[in-house]
């Protein structure tokens, strides 16, 4: 079964909450059938272990230790580099809510950092932000983080 077809199936269970009264819970599963899109391709396994992978890291604070290669850096799991990517994306989406804190926001970038990614794939990452200049490895982290901070901050500056 992949991702594509649990979120047919909890999204009918939503339509059929809604319809009996469960507007709440209807809303809930709505919102977890689109935060699934990004991984709708995924078979459920693959998915289930991304989500360990990812209790893993809030769990302890960092990725589980990967096997070495013989060039001296470590393997990035790809799975890895996609669900915090898609983090960021949200945490950027969701910067103008109050819940959302330049601690997390901080935290994410954080990570980021660590995994020292290819200059291919945060221009990757700043696309899907909405940033279309092309950024040098050495400041890109920090140029995206700073999209992400101007975007709540904007919106702090407006509610005060």
């Amino acid at each position: 079964m992949n991702v594509d077809e649990l979120q047919l199936h909890l999204s009918n269970l939503a339509q059929l909450l809604e319809n009996a009264g469960g507007k709440k819970v209807a809303g809930e599963l709505n919102e977890l059938c689109q935060r699934l899109q990004p991984y709708r391709t995924k078979k459920l396994k693959e998915l289930l272990d991304l989500i360990d992978k990812a209790e893993e890291i809030v769990r302890t604070g960092t990725p589980p230790a990967k096997a070495r290669k013989s060039g001296g850096k470590t393997a990035v799991d790809p799975l890895v580099v996609e669900s915090l990517c898609n983090q960021i994306v949200d945490l950027y989406h969701r910067a103008k809510e109050p819940e959302t804190t330049r601690e997390q926001i901080e935290a994410a970038f954080g990570e980021l950092a660590r995994l020292n990614l290819t200059v291919a794939a945060l221009q990757a990452l700043a696309k899907r932000i909405d940033i279309g200049r092309k950024l040098q490895k050495k400041d890109a982290v920090e140029t995206i983080m700073r999209a992400v901070l101007e975007r709540k901050g904007t919106v702090q500056r407006v509610q005060v």
